[in-house]
């Protein structure tokens, strides 16, 4: 499997503005996983341009990887998601939280699964092992935050 980004690192992807060759990206993608939360809305517009109904919202090869996400509030104004798109006022950088890991990993595995069935177990195990690794991980940023618990930021 491959992967191929849009946003190139570095790039604001709320001010990214897409180019010709983003569009092939499109064309040829197998699948399409999105951040959603109208943080990626551009994306619309490439998606409506390849005219690949299995692209686009509801199609087959179509994740919104944000759906399921408990969302975060803004200065107390609640959000809520319906499918991947926020209503209220909500904070979209959900993938800052380790715990939503949890979430998108199975969407994405799911959706691989979808795509590849003969590779289940490799795209299973694979999840599992980046889980462990990030559970690995958590326990010890709690180990090197925890002088400053309690401290206000």
């Amino acid at each position: 499997m491959t992967v191929d980004t849009i946003v190139p690192p570095a790039t604001d992807p709320e001010a990214f503005e897409a180019r010709p060759g983003d569009l092939d990206k499109v064309r040829h993608a197998d699948l399409l996983v999105r951040v959603g939360l109208g943080y990626d809305y551009w994306l619309d517009t490439l998606v409506n341009r390849v005219g690949d109904r299995r692209l686009m919202r509801g199609g087959a090869a179509y994740l919104d990887a944000s759906v399921g996400i408990p969302l975060l509030e803004i200065r107390g104004q609640s959000a809520v998601n319906e499918g991947g798109h926020a209503h209220g006022v909500a904070n979209p950088h959900y993938w800052l939280d380790p715990d939503n890991a949890i979430i998108v990993t199975a969407a994405v595995a799911e959706a691989l699964i979808r795509l590849a069935p003969a590779q289940r177990d490799r795209i299973r195990a694979n999840r599992e092992r980046f889980l462990s690794e990030l559970a690995s991980r958590r326990q010890r940023w709690t180990e090197l935050l925890a002088p400053f618990a309690g401290v206000k930021l």
